[in-house]
């Protein structure tokens, strides 16, 4: 009895390092780069899903359909139990593809190329924050615009079902449209707030 409970209790343990990859997906258009030479390759689009092979604090090696690149973490979004299991599995199985992030801890660049690499990433920063923004406010305005939509329909469902033999129904109807478009203005506040705290969740407050 105790072998099996021991068993049990280790199983979870050695399947978390079984991970060798996880599935990921582009949060925003997304620049890929060489682990080669560490060229600008193209874009991947929004939603597009990719495989997670190996990951450092800026960066994951991903394998896409034209092959292996890095992107910035900040670019793919993945389960962080899943992304905590490849690491583990990433510490005694290392990648021979190294991400970009560990060439320079490992290899003596000189000054030029390392100011290159902290502009890119630095511009990197600045488009991700730009891209949040645009894509919190784009979903602000089309939550309330629906959210108009419904209360208009619902007016003119309230105000047609009065001249109607039986006007409690288009009443209640058209109360209930309304009282749909109310919520969805309300709740679609939490875009501007998502647009203030910036995509890792901590605003930055600027005195005026």
């Amino acid at each position: 009895m105790k072998k099996l409970l021991i068993m049990f209790l280790i199983l979870p343990l050695f399947t978390i390092a079984q991970v060798d990859h996880i599935v990921g997906k582009t949060y925003f258009d997304t620049p890929v780069y060489s682990n080669q030479n560490e060229k600008y390759i193209g874009n991947l689009p929004i939603w597009t899903s990719v495989i997670i092979e190996d990951a450092t604090k800026k960066y994951y090696i991903i394998q896409y359909e034209d092959g292996h690149g890095y992107v910035g973490r900040f670019n793919v979004k993945c389960e962080n139990k899943q992304l905590k299991e490849l690491k583990i599995f990433r510490l005694n199985n290392p990648l021979t593809i190294k991400p970009i992030s560990k060439q320079i801890n490992d290899s003596l660049l000189n000054t030029e190329t390392v100011k290159i690499n902290t502009l890119q990433m630095i511009d990197d920063k600045y488009k991700y924050e730009i891209d949040h923004i645009r894509y919190c406010a784009g979903r602000y305005n089309k939550q309330v615009m629906t959210s108009y939509v419904f209360s208009l329909i619902g007016a003119i469902v309230t105000t047609g079902g009065a001249f109607t033999e039986k006007p409690k129904i288009p009443v209640v109807v058209g109360a209930g449209l309304g009282l749909i478009g109310s919520f969805l203005i309300i709740d679609s506040y939490k875009w501007m707030k998502k647009m203030y705290v910036g995509p890792d969740g901590v605003g930055i407050k600027y005195k005026f």
